[in-house]
């Protein structure tokens, strides 16, 4: 009721509380959001090389987006940079230190991809956010697992892209939109993240490669199944993604999409099944007037745990046939 968030714990609480009271945390601002302060770098780097571990928060706030608040670039504030790269330098090859990200819209961090050990992506994270920040940190999250929902697109992105144009597959000197039709190098891909444990992927029953729907036929349906295994020695968990990709000849710059995932909670040595079901609403496209179509061509199914082809575990080819597309639903039209 008085506008007060006393009830919202901060990370620097949930660190210092799951620290323990035998345990010391010192804080120190090196920065503002997007302004330098007097002496905060030189203050932590002092602190830094004086610490076990080091926790770096960066990011934005509703200051610097927000609705009809929207950002002219998409990079980390400068300051922010500064701040990192000092403090990490300042740790050399040791590899004590994690950055921690608080933010909305993605922001650019290739430097410090390329100089932090580690970095976890906490986003505008909930009341319940401090806790979960913390005891990732502390490596003490059983449900450690997660996938960047978005792109984390190079600061430069917004040079190659209008932020007015609204077209997603690429054309002129625009590289596309999302991981649909991004033909540049990110960053960090979407659905990129790791666990604190091992995984291993396979299909469950082998079935054969291939299948064949007609266009338009709503009925079939072809069922594959995973199964996940954590080879590790800690519980976690992992995420199961089947993408669908084009047939060869497809003109609409659709690169591939996702078309079904499925999250699994695994103890050590345990293992599970995930079934996926493939049908031609699986297989759609949208075409170039909106409407989504059923259209005939082979399609490759990839069952994956991240975007990278290391992370692809099997592909199954489905052969669409007919002879023209087949509209299963309308774009509206006024």
């Amino acid at each position: 009721p008085d506008n007060q968030f006393d009830c919202v714990e901060t990370p620097l609480a949930a660190i210092t509380r799951i620290n323990g009271e035998s345990g010391n945390v010192t804080f120190v601002q090196g920065t503002d959001i997007d302004a330098p302060i007097s002496g905060g770098i030189e203050e932590a780097v002092k602190a830094a090389q004086g610490a076990d571990a080091v926790v770096l928060m960066l990011g934005i706030s509703e200051s610097e987006e927000g609705e009809s608040h929207d950002r002219t670039d998409i990079d980390l504030p400068q300051p922010q940079h500064d701040l990192a790269a000092a403090v990490l330098k300042s740790l050399g090859s040791e590899t004590r230190a994690v950055i921690v990200l608080i933010n909305g819209g993605m922001v650019g961090i290739e430097q410090e991809k390329e100089s932090s050990p580690a970095i976890v992506e906490a986003f505008y994270p909930g009341f319940w956010g401090a806790t979960a920040i913390a005891e990732t940190v502390f490596g003490l999250n059983d449900n450690l697992g997660g996938k960047i929902p978005v792109t984390v697109y190079n600061a430069s992105y917004v040079d190659d892209v209008s932020m007015t144009d609204m077209e997603f597959a690429p054309h002129d000197s625009s590289p596309g939109r999302t991981y649909r039709y991004y033909t540049g190098v990110p960053t960090f891909p979407a659905f990129t993240g790791i666990s604190l444990t091992t995984f291993n992927t396979t299909e469950d029953s082998q079935t054969t490669s291939e299948f064949f729907f007609a266009a338009g036929d709503l009925l079939s349906k072809e069922t594959v199944s995973v199964k996940v295994t954590n080879t590790g020695d800690r519980t976690g968990d992992e995420v199961v993604f089947m993408f669908v990709k084009p047939p060869a000849n497809s003109t609409t710059g659709l690169i591939r999409r996702l078309a079904g995932f499925q999250r699994v909670h695994l103890a050590p040595g345990q293992s599970t099944t995930v079934p996926f079901d493939i049908t031609t609403t699986s297989l759609s496209v949208t075409a170039e007037n909106g409407d989504i179509v059923s259209a005939p061509g082979t399609y490759t199914v990839e069952f994956s745990t991240g975007p990278v082809p290391s992370d692809l575990s099997f592909t199954k080819d489905i052969h669409v046939t007919g002879p023209t597309p087949v509209v299963l639903e309308r774009f509206p039209r006024f």
